[in-house]
């Protein structure tokens, strides 16, 4: 499955290292995309799965 996430950047985001980036006011696109691994048990059953943009 693959989605595009979009949004403005309009409050400090934290870094995690106990710091923030500051609002900038720009807009942004993200590309993810999520990869699962289906099992033979049944339809809706799932090994794993990974998210990654």
């Amino acid at each position: 499955m693959t989605r595009v996430a979009t949004g403005t950047f309009t409050r400090p985001m934290g870094d995690g290292n106990g710091g923030f980036i500051q609002l900038t006011g720009k807009k942004y696109a993200i590309r993810r995309v999520t990869v699962g691994i289906w099992n033979r048990r049944g339809v809706g059953t799932r090994n794993s799965s990974c998210m990654t943009s």
